[in-house]
C-alpha cells in the first residue's frame, strides 16, 4: 500500500466531542502501514519548516519507542523538493541498515 501527502491542508470540524480523542489515538502519520524501507512525503510550505521536519521526526521516535521497536527500527528524514513543493520526506529503517543505504553504496 502506498500513502502519499501532497500538502498540509487540514478540514476543520466542529461539535466534536474532546473526551473521544487524545492520546493514544490514531497517529496522523502512517507508521502503522510502514516497513523498514517505506517512506512518506510531508509538504513544509504551510509552515516553519525545521519545526515541522522535527515534529514528525519525534512523532516516530515516540510511536517506535511506546511499541517497543526502538531496538529494531529508526526514523530518518531528508529535506527534499517534490513537485514543486518543499518538505521532507520520512523514512522507517531498520536499525541494521546503514545510514548511507538510502542513497546507494558511497
Amino acid at each position: 500500500m502506498t500513502k502519499k501527502m501532497s500538502d498540509n491542508s487540514f478540514e476543520i470540524d466542529s461539535g466534536i466531542s474532546q473526551s473521544n480523542h487524545g492520546s493514544g489515538g490514531q497517529p496522523m502519520y502512517p507508521w502503522e502501514d510502514m516497513k523498514s524501507g517505506d517512506s512518506f512525503f510531508v509538504s513544509t510550505h504551510a509552515g516553519d519548516h525545521r519545526r515541522i521536519a522535527n515534529t514528525v521526526y519525534n512523532c516516530g521516535r515516540v510511536w517506535l519507542e511506546r511499541r517497543g521497536l526502538d531496538g529494531q527500527f529508526r526514523v530518518s528524514q531528508r529535506q527534499v523538493k517534490e513537485g514543486g513543493l518543499r518538505g521532507v520526506r520520512v523514512w522507517m529503517l531498520d536499525r541494521s541498515e546503514p545510514n548511507h543505504s538510502l542513497f546507494g553504496a558511497s
